[in-house]
């Protein structure tokens, strides 16, 4: 028996009871493909696919344009002035380096590098890039390097151990005002 209200049958069911179909009919303004009403409903199969792609594409694109650093530590709050330190860092490889990278920058020993700092990194493979904000009136370039490039102590072993990275174009014994080895000059 079917409600001329609903469309939905009702027949008879074990025991004598009534059970309903829960499926109305098809009617209009069920799921089809197309686009909105609006705009027309009889598109091309094909440009889902195609917007999906295209979509896709664009984000790679604007990923390999405007690349946004994959670790980012800071250390207190950076005045209004600031300078910036780019460095390409052989030894930024992952994550658990650009870690030590922070540890090192942040360090508080002897190289410890005085006011706020913010570590922008992108590790690499073949070396990273780091970006080193600071502040210019609290510490210099020069200082920035040699925590990272200057030996460190690991309690863990009692040991001093040596900085795993290098700066592309610098050397820690210029930072230190030293003299290179002849073969180095």
């Amino acid at each position: 028996m079917r409600s001329p209200d609903t469309g939905i049958t009702s027949t008879a069911g074990p025991g004598g009871g009534f059970v309903r179909e829960a499926c109305p009919p098809r009617a209009q303004g069920t799921l089809t493909w197309g686009g909105p009403g609006w705009l027309g409903r009889r598109w091309p199969r094909a440009l889902l696919p195609l917007l999906l792609l295209g979509g896709l594409g664009l984000a790679v694109g604007l990923a390999l344009a405007l690349p946004l650093p994959s670790y980012v530590q800071a250390r207190g709050d950076l005045p209004d002035e600031t300078a910036v330190l780019e460095h390409q860092v052989q030894g930024l490889r992952c994550r658990g380096s650009a870690t030590l990278f922070t540890h090192l920058l942040f360090r508080d020993d002897l190289e410890a590098v005085g006011g706020p700092l913010r570590l922008e990194a992108w590790p690499a493979p073949d070396g990273g890039r780091a970006r080193i904000t600071y502040d210019p009136a609290l510490t210099d370039p020069a200082a920035i390097r040699r925590a990272v490039l200057s030996p460190y102590y690991d309690p863990a072993d009692d040991r001093l151990l040596l900085s795993p990275f290098s700066i592309e174009g610098h050397d820690l014994l210029q930072d230190l005002g030293l003299p290179l080895p002849a073969g180095d000059r």
